[in-house]
């Protein structure tokens, strides 16, 4: 009797390990706990032609102070979903009210080699009357016409990126000890110059990215005859 009980609870166990894993729709992870971020590319229309909008973080700022950036920040655990989050700190760095955000879509997850993964996502600004910068995040902000971006590639310099362990790293652990191969990779650092404003880092890719995208679209004759890859 006890072998039988011990038997159905086994089995049971495993199919509901089964199902429970069968729910699961994978997560993106890293060596560390990543931090959730979202950013918005807000579309908005300037002298009747698309133009993506752009902040200067204030220098008053721990973080990147002074840097270009798109609005965005941490998913707090209170945001219903990045989506959510993206409109909501779009809503307090500008002032924009939520409702005049028309989120289009995600534009994808991107992860940088620092413990976060920033969650994209598309949309336009439908009226920018009510635009009142929040001086305590943002400097300044400013609009670069889509055409323009669209027939700038930018600037690319090589990064080297490497593993460089502790003092304590307990290399009589592992194969080679202070000998062993650590993997080491040059990585792009893409600059966009406009006007005086340096778009780099993160903010680069992100657009470098959307940019892509919008190459792909099949008729691009009403904005530019250009089709260079960006």
């Amino acid at each position: 009797m006890g072998e039988r009980r011990s038997e159905k609870r086994v089995d049971r166990f495993w199919q509901l390990l089964a199902e429970h894993f069968k729910s699961e729709s994978g997560n993106v992870f890293g060596f560390a706990d990543l931090e959730e971020y979202a950013v918005l590319i807000p579309l908005v229309e300037h002298d009747g032609e698309p133009h993506l909008l752009f902040e200067v973080r204030a220098h008053t700022l721990r973080r990147q102070p002074g840097e270009v950036s798109f609005p965005g920040g941490k998913v707090d655990p209170a945001d219903p979903s990045p989506a959510e989050a993206a409109v909501r700190e779009t809503h307090e760095e500008l002032g924009i009210p939520p409702q005049s955000i028309d989120l289009w879509s995600k534009l994808g997850l991107l992860v940088p080699p620092y413990q976060i993964a920033v969650h994209v996502y598309v949309g336009k600004i439908a009226d920018l009357r009510p635009l009142r910068p929040n001086p305590a995040e943002v400097a300044e902000v400013f609009c670069v016409p889509l055409v323009w971006l669209l027939h700038h590639r930018p600037q690319v310099y090589d990064v080297a990126v490497g593993v460089h362990p502790g003092e304590d790293f307990p290399y009589e652990r592992i194969p080679g000890g202070r000998g062993y191969p650590f993997r080491r990779r040059t990585v792009p650092e893409l600059f966009y110059l406009y006007e005086g404003h340096v778009i780099w880092g993160m903010t680069a890719r992100i657009l470098q990215q959307f940019l892509r995208t919008v190459q792909k679209m099949d008729n691009l004759e009403g904005l530019t005859n250009d089709r260079r890859r960006v």
